[in-house]
This record gives C-alpha cells, structure tokens and sequence, in this order.
C-alpha cells in the first residue's frame, strides 16, 4: 500500500511518485497525473486511480517498463500524449 509521503502534490495535481512500491493507489483528492509522474519507474508493475482523478498528462507513466496493469476510476477525460509510452509489458 501507498504511503501518502511518497507522493509529490500541487493543488490536486499529483507531480512525481517517490515511492518504491510495485503497486501503487493513488490517494484520494488526486484530479490529476501530471507529466512524467511516474515516468521511467522500474518496480512499478499495477496503479489504481480514483475516480477522482480526471486527467493523465503526457508522459505521465511513459517508460514504466514493468508495469502491467492500470485500474482507472471512472473520472477520467483526458489521457496527454505518449502518457504510456514504452510500458512494454501493459496489459490492461
């Protein structure tokens, strides 16, 4: 489970994870991913956003080679550009 230090917040918009977990759940209160958040992580393999979360911005898990699952709340309208880019081992 996340710990709520390891998450970098600017008015509701989630700017980098510093975490070391593999699976991550966004805290609540998140409205978006801002670009390269998570980018280039190498442990992470599952995220869960809460339906809270509306936008993913460009990048935003670009590169995130393990990760295999994205479990997406029903807020979402917007995903940026290449904002899953080289996540070579996404499968849902």
């Amino acid at each position: 489970m996340s710990n709520a230090s390891n998450f970098e917040i600017k008015k509701g918009v989630l700017t980098k994870y510093t975490g070391k977990e593999m699976e991550v759940v966004v805290p609540e209160g998140i409205t978006a991913i801002g670009k390269k958040a998570f980018a280039e992580n190498k442990k992470l393999t599952k995220v869960v956003l809460p339906d809270g979360v509306t936008a993913i911005a460009k990048e935003a898990f670009a590169s995130c080679k393990k990760l295999t699952d994205v479990i997406m709340g029903n807020g979402i309208v917007s995903i940026g550009a290449n904002a899953f880019a080289h996540c070579i081992s996404l499968e849902k």
